[in-house]
């Protein structure tokens, strides 16, 4: 039962978020919406495209940061490498 009451409150949310901005996507206008949740935590309409393309962007900024730390601790000399246990019999 709290399954039906969950699924309610979702179709509420979702309807109120796409009445709010207009049944169109916020980037580029479309209307084959879904909602996307910020890191924030934000609600937002955003076509499918668009909405891959945010999390694909996202992606790629992490991927960015973490390799720019790697390199940066590699020529500061603080790279540590810290091997899992699980896995210590590859090397």
């Amino acid at each position: 039962m709290g399954n039906v009451k969950n699924k309610g409150l979702r179709y509420r949310i979702r309807k109120k978020i796409l009445e709010r901005d207009g049944y169109k996507c916020n980037i580029c206008g479309h209307n084959y919406l879904q909602i996307h949740i910020s890191k924030n935590g934000d609600l937002s309409v955003l076509c499918k495209q668009c909405h891959y393309r945010t999390h694909i962007s996202d992606k790629v900024n992490e991927y960015g940061d973490f390799l720019f730390n790697l390199i940066q601790n590699i020529s500061e000399g603080k790279l540590v490498i810290t091997i899992n246990s699980k896995y210590k019999n590859i090397l």
